[in-house]
């Protein structure tokens, strides 16, 4: 059996330009009677800048701190946890709506 969760919230400081997110990604599976988990968290600020290209539907600029952890059994090497748990600050650009106007 597998259960898995994701769940994502936002909310605009200053509207139209400054939000703050939150996302939550688990997945457990059970394999063997075993309890297995993976989790990624992400936080961050993001910055809409679609006055940049008023053509897109959404051009969002985020800063983020995500974090995976994994308990013994989900990790990628059985029993060894620690060298998969990873901790990252990265930019990440998002556009939406520039492939449907190539077509």
């Amino acid at each position: 059996a597998a259960q898995g969760l994701d769940v994502w919230a936002d909310a605009r400081l200053v509207p139209e330009w400054l939000g703050i997110m939150g996302h939550l990604t688990e997945l457990r599976v059970d394999p063997d009677g075993v309890d297995a988990t993976s989790r990624r968290i992400s936080t961050g600020l993001f910055t809409n800048l679609h006055s940049l290209a008023p053509g897109l539907d959404r051009l969002r600029l985020y800063a983020l701190y995500e974090r995976d952890t994994y308990d013994d059994a989900g990790a990628p090497i059985p029993g060894a946890p620690g060298p998969a748990n990873a901790h990252r600050v990265l930019l990440r650009l998002e556009v939406l709506g520039a492939v449907h106007r190539l077509l």
